[in-house]
């Protein structure tokens, strides 16, 4: 499986290979729903070799009259390191 995904600014290229779930926790309370997924992939950024990342989600999801939808996805933790917001992934892109 690939994923590429084109930015906006500088047409930079990042291809996600070889994904692999390690967790998924999902809690339900009524009509809400908490999953933690961990998972890893080898990213690679600008066609350069790809290095292996793992990395630990919060996902929020919100039932509604036509199925769940997802209202939250925040990082958790990429390669053990905590992480609190998207923007703190631009620093780790990298590495």
């Amino acid at each position: 499986m690939r994923l590429s995904i084109a930015c906006e600014t500088g047409f930079e290229l990042i291809d996600v290979r070889d994904p692999r779930y390690a967790r998924r926790d999902v809690t339900v309370d009524g009509d809400s729903a908490v999953m933690i997924l961990g998972a890893s992939a080898t990213v690679s950024i600008r066609k350069e070799t790809g290095a292996t990342h793992f990395a630990v989600w919060r996902i929020t999801w919100q039932r509604e009259s036509d199925g769940w939808r997802i209202t939250g996805i925040t990082p958790q933790s990429i390669n053990m390191q905590p992480i609190t917001s998207l923007r703190q992934l631009r620093g780790i892109a990298g590495r």
